[in-house]
């Protein structure tokens, strides 16, 4: 029984040396092939994203609504010039 716990035991430290290198060896080959450039802009642009973090989104929501209300404005010049469609009149039912 004690040997089983002591294989048991093995093999989990040897499954997280496995796991603790691998992750070392990510992290040092993904910074060895792109090396960080400028950590001061990277913690200035994660301070602008706190500040205000639906800046993005309100700045489309902005240009869908002035597109909107182009549209809208564009649509009332076109109905002043002409008459919009009339309906058919319906028909009575038998």
């Amino acid at each position: 029984m004690d040997q089983i716990d002591s294989q048991k035991l093995f093999l989990g430290l040897c499954l997280i040396v496995f796991f603790v290198i691998t992750i070392n060896a990510g992290l040092y080959f993904s910074l060895r092939r792109n090396p960080p450039k400028n950590q001061t802009g990277m913690f200035s642009q994660i301070g602008k994203t706190a500040r205000k973090p639906w800046e993005k989104e309100d700045q489309a929501l902005q240009e869908l609504s002035r597109q909107v209300a182009g549209l809208k404005q564009h649509r009332q010049r076109a109905g002043e010039e002409q008459e919009p469609p009339q309906a058919p009149p319906s028909k009575p039912q038998s």
